[in-house]
């Protein structure tokens, strides 16, 4: 079919002959078989000058739209190859949404303009579901444990704080433990939350039923009730940063802390990750290599289960 099209582009079997790399009596053969196999002549014949038959200009037609397809498709692989175009697909939580993603999302925008970036959001659990069913390639999450099919790296590490209305009388009192807090509304995290995770098992370790208050998957709701006094939470501590600043929120050191949540990179094992998504990963791993995108790390780092960098020595 390509010497065919290549020989009506051209209206010149020689001149198809010299394009292809192939004697004109090789190209001229061809031809005829085609005709062959069509039982009807594809060319009209004028010496050394040749013009398409209505049926040549009928499978001209569609020949040149599959070689338009063709070289189509090959140009999208290589732009996918490149980093030119292409799509990521990953999920994260509805905190890191927010106050982490954006900074690793504009990095890599500013290597990969071309590439259309979709973040999923959902709780821990929902987002690792959201892997093994191949909604996304790649996840920053926080969760104890995994399901085997999933390859886990540990990112970074965040503290969870206790936080606090500005005039609760935990902000005054000597530094509380555990059991003071089991009497105190507790807002905590939705089903599925690393946070929640965490909190209720330390809570389980000092033998303590906390009075849950109610539960809630966003952070920003959680942030207002424990502003206006209607109940304690833990967050972590970057979701948290304006409030301590602008002084609406306040945060107390527990005796039996402090409390750290794992922040993973989680993707399936089994899987090649497309190219997108392998230079997301890249740039996710340099970040743990330096601290920042080959800036200096910070020596002192808080100690981890799996290691990893605390979130504040993360340049990004």
């Amino acid at each position: 079919m390509k010497l065919f099209y290549i020989s009506g582009k051209n209206q010149s079997f020689s001149a198809a002959a010299e394009e292809l790399y192939l004697t004109q009596p090789a190209v001229t053969m061809q031809v005829r078989q085609l005709e062959q196999y069509f039982q009807v002549p594809l060319f009209h014949r004028h010496g050394k000058r040749i013009e398409l038959t209505e049926a040549g200009r009928l499978l001209f037609g569609y020949a040149r739209r599959i070689f338009d397809l063709t070289a189509a498709a090959e140009r999208a692989v290589w732009e996918l190859r490149d980093l030119e175009k292409g799509t990521l697909k990953i999920g994260t939580t509805k905190t890191y949404a927010k106050h982490l993603m954006p900074a690793l999302i504009s990095s890599f925008r500013e290597q990969h303009p071309g590439v259309h970036v979709i973040l999923d959001e959902g709780s821990s659990a929902e987002i690792a579901r959201s892997l093994l069913v191949h909604k996304n390639e790649l996840a920053l999450i926080a969760k104890e444990s995994y399901p085997p099919p999933l390859k886990v790296i540990s990112f970074a590490q965040e503290e969870l704080v206790l936080i606090l209305g500005r005039f609760h009388p935990l902000t005054k009192s000597r530094k509380p433990a555990l059991r003071d807090l089991a009497r105190e509304p507790l807002i905590i995290r939705e089903r599925g939350s690393g946070t929640r995770d965490i909190i209720l098992d330390h809570f389980r370790e000092a033998g303590i039923k906390p009075s849950i208050l109610t539960e809630a998957g966003n952070v920003d709701f959680i942030k207002e009730l424990v502003e206006t006094g209607k109940g304690i939470s833990f967050v972590v501590r970057s979701a948290v940063e304006e409030e301590l600043k602008r002084g609406t929120l306040r945060t107390r050191d527990l005796a039996e802390g402090p409390f750290y949540l794992n922040v993973d990179i989680v993707y399936l094992k089994n899987r090649s990750l497309s190219p997108t998504a392998q230079a997301f990963l890249d740039l996710l791993l340099k970040k743990i290599k330096y601290g920042s995108l080959g800036l200096n790390r910070t020596p002192a780092l808080r100690p981890a289960r799996r290691g990893g960098y605390s979130i504040d020595t993360l340049r990004i």
